[in-house]
């Protein structure tokens, strides 16, 4: 809630008559008294408090969605929805059980390299895109980029090699078969020990409704790629959050 860009933003629609809506961790923060309606959501990994992942960011904000279209269009999605937020984190530690000798296994091939890509389509592809440049490089300094696997054969399928490092996210909704097809590549013209695959369709998502669990997949990638993150910090030797060097330092830029 202390971004600047974001403040100036909410304030220049509030003052142009738009209903304003700022979701922040602080609801005595610059952003929450500069809109109409300030939101709370929790963040384990900015304060290192464990939290229920149904009230993280991406869970309150699809509270906040699914409560506005069943106002306008009564799609009765809230009530599945808050069903299924409420087995998001069980399902979230069974995968941190499922992913953790994945991960063991690929963390020290790709702590040393340069570079570390993530591939995503769909709702997926926002996971993708958040630990390519809030994670990889803005916390262990790789040189990263989020493609979204529709674009993956129109340019940067050439970087693929045997060195090159892809962490892979194959979500359950109607984009699946994009990402596919460049999982399929990766694998045969990559090398399978460079490309970190991480699959909806094995996680278990018990209680969830069907037509939500697309929609959650993600934030179970999220939640678990934070421990891998983590085991490439301790093999770098590169704390997560301590370690940037600009950011929550430097005030004029």
């Amino acid at each position: 809630g202390t971004t600047k860009e974001t403040v100036r933003a909410a304030n220049h629609a509030r003052t142009r008559g738009a209903t304003t809506i700022g979701m922040t961790l602080d609801q005595t923060s610059p952003l929450a008294r500069a809109v109409d309606h300030p939101i709370a959501y929790q963040a384990s990994y900015t304060t290192g408090k464990a939290i229920d992942a149904a009230y993280s960011n991406y869970g309150v904000l699809y509270m906040l969605l699914a409560g506005l279209i069943d106002a306008r269009e009564d799609g009765g999605l809230t009530g599945d929805l808050l069903i299924s937020l409420g087995h998001l984190q069980p399902a979230i530690e069974r995968a941190h059980r499922a992913y953790a000798d994945r991960f063991e296994a690929f963390a020290p091939r790709f702590a040393p390299r340069e570079a570390i890509y993530t591939l995503a389509s769909g709702a997926s592809y926002g996971a993708a895109y958040s630990y390519a440049i809030c994670v990889l490089m803005e916390m262990q300094w790789y040189d990263s980029q989020a493609i979204h696997a529709n674009e993956f054969f129109h340019g940067p399928f050439e970087v693929v090699d045997k060195d090159a490092c892809f962490i892979v996210l194959l979500g359950l909704d109607e984009t699946r078969s994009l990402s596919e097809r460049a999982r399929d590549f990766l694998i045969e013209y990559g090398s399978r020990e460079n490309i970190l695959v991480l699959d909806g369709a094995e996680l278990d998502l018990s209680g969830m409704s069907e037509h939500i669990k697309p929609y959650l997949v993600p934030l179970v990638f999220f939640d678990t790629l934070w421990r891998f993150a983590y085991k490439l910090a301790g093999l770098r030797d590169r704390p997560m959050l301590e370690g940037r060097r600009y950011m929550k330092k430097l005030s004029d830029y």
